[in-house]
């Protein structure tokens, strides 16, 4: 009866974690995509087709990112400039990965943001890419005079 109710706290608590960790990689999906469309066509055009976006700091000045595109980490809310709640809360391990695509004849570029992350720590990394395999995607287009939506 007591492995039971252990087993069933274990699995509770492993998918608590795993609700939580998908929560807030839609979060800064969906963040993301809209910092795409804010910080427009002329800003991403000059930018490199692939960085990698910080999710939290580790230390004091840390970039966002390893190539300069964004200043800010994915985690924190652009408006009051403090981390947001499910931010602070967050166990999530993982990277973001931020591909800029120019569309050829046409002044549009292209932005997909994939986020990857592992759910435990039982994994080893050679497992795959973050251990327990998990990603999310979605895609925006940009162009010199707007954006427009463009999810898989």
């Amino acid at each position: 009866m007591a492995y039971a109710l252990l087993n069933t706290t274990t699995q509770s608590m492993r998918l608590l974690t795993t609700n939580q960790n998908r929560a807030v990689a839609n979060l800064m999906l969906s963040e993301l995509l809209e910092w795409s469309r804010a910080a427009g066509y002329s800003y991403l055009i000059t930018q490199p087709a692939e960085s990698s976006i910080t999710i939290n700091r580790t230390a004091l000045n840390e970039p966002g990112s390893d190539t300069g595109i964004r200043k800010d980490v994915a985690m924190l809310d652009d408006f009051s400039l403090k981390w947001t709640d499910l931010a602070q809360k967050s166990t999530l391990k993982g990277k973001v990965t931020y591909i800029i695509e120019p569309i050829p004849s046409s002044d549009a570029v292209k932005v997909t943001i994939k986020i990857a992350w592992q759910d435990s720590s039982a994994f080893s990394p050679s497992d795959n890419a973050l251990g327990a395999g998990k990603e999310i995607s979605a895609s925006t287009l940009v162009c010199k005079n707007g954006s427009g939506a463009y999810s898989k």
